[in-house]
């Protein structure tokens, strides 16, 4: 079916084939190593060629996460920094890693449509081809028949007091950084409008000037 998908978007499918193992006991440098050769097709819109590479990112994010179950702020800064996705992205596309065979009979049911109505097939975006499967949505819960993929959340709280007072004079560290971050930020907010207020009264009465000035385009009797 994703020969006949591939032949209807005129996508290159080698390499592509679904395996849900495919990714199974590699390593965080060579799941890292593997997301980057796929940033630039992510450029590429409305192509089966990029959707499938998301299904390959989530795989690698899937694989990344059953490493680190519970430590959330890794994973986020994992796929910010190989591929450009935050949390949610992320998590999107593990579902599309994890669901593909339902959302690849969505794209099957989404072409033979296109073909009986004669209009030309568009592939949907990763947003959209999950809604129509049910994978997310106010239809997740009755299309559904497995449950979604776990996602790693944040840690749990220690038990040791020592450990639990590290925790806590770093989230207060953080948190210093982070307000000095907004100061600094409100500080350049406020530089902006001021030079942006200067700029438009500098503007205003240059308009002025040139209204008041003499007009020289007719020549003088």
């Amino acid at each position: 079916m994703q020969n006949r998908l591939s032949a209807a978007v005129g996508a290159p499918t080698r390499g592509y084939h679904y395996d849900p193992h495919r990714y199974d006991g590699l390593a965080d440098r060579a799941i890292a190593a593997a997301l980057f050769r796929f940033v630039g097709v992510l450029l590429l819109r409305g192509r089966l060629q990029t959707l499938l590479a998301r299904r390959e990112i989530g795989g690698l994010l899937c694989e990344f996460a059953k490493h680190h179950p519970k430590d959330r702020p890794l994973f986020e800064a994992f796929a910010l920094n190989t591929v450009g996705l935050s949390y949610d992205e992320g998590r999107r596309h593990i579902q599309l890693w994890v669901h593909w065979p339902l959302c690849e009979a969505t794209l099957q049911r989404l072409q033979d449509e296109a073909r009986h109505t004669r209009k030309p097939f568009v592939v949907p975006g990763l947003r959209k081809l999950l809604a129509l499967t049910g994978v997310v949505g106010r239809r997740a819960a009755i299309a559904l028949t497995v449950v979604p993929p776990e996602m790693p959340l944040p840690a749990g709280l220690p038990d040791d007091v020592a450990t639990l007072r590290a925790v806590v004079r770093r989230l207060l560290s953080t948190q210093r950084v982070l307000r000095a971050k907004i100061v600094v930020l409100r500080g350049e907010v406020q530089y902006t409008r001021e030079r942006a207020r200067h700029f438009r009264r500098d503007a205003a009465n240059l308009r002025r000037q040139i209204r008041q000035m003499p007009n020289r385009s007719r020549p003088s009797l």
